[in-house]
């Protein structure tokens, strides 16, 4: 079995992956399943692989066998809030250091803080531009993740 690392300065993110998993992975979670697919593509067009989980169980049972080197959660999502899924990111040993992005229709600085509390890295209020998507994966990952040209990025996600 071939295993790859994490790129990462921290050395308690650098598990090993299998073959199978892709390094520098995102993943995606959102109940609304035509925003997962739409960020999944302009991730896509950035150069990430992209995982895709439309409930937090589903996004727990993958996050079992992956490690993403970063999170994009919305927050109003049936069963299990995105804040909650975040705090349970935030408990968790293996997930705890991923970058978590919150995305979410709530625009109110309450909102924002809430988020940053429960543990996020960034907030992006929907709609947003593939171009505030950018800076913010930049803004967290740093400049030495995939590029990319807004020539065939779409505009903004809803």
């Amino acid at each position: 079995m071939r295993t790859t690392y994490l790129q990462t300065d921290d050395p308690d993110l650098r598990e090993t992956k299998s073959m199978n998993e892709p390094a520098g992975m995102i993943l995606v979670i959102d109940d609304e399943q035509p925003f997962c697919e739409v960020v999944a593509e302009i991730l896509t067009t950035f150069g990430y692989p992209v995982q895709k989980a439309f409930n937090a169980t589903q996004a727990l049972e993958l996050l079992e066998s992956v490690t993403p080197i970063l999170i994009i959660v919305d927050i109003m999502m049936p069963d299990v809030d995105g804040l909650t899924l975040v705090r349970r990111f935030r408990a968790d040993p293996r997930l705890s250091k991923i970058p978590v992005i919150v995305s979410s229709a709530k625009y109110l600085k309450e909102d924002r803080s809430e988020a940053v509390n429960a543990g996020a890295n960034a907030y992006l209020t929907k709609p947003f531009s593939a171009a505030e998507l950018r800076s913010a994966i930049v803004n967290i990952l740093g400049d030495s993740e995939p590029q990319f040209t807004l020539d065939n990025t779409p505009g903004y996600i809803r």
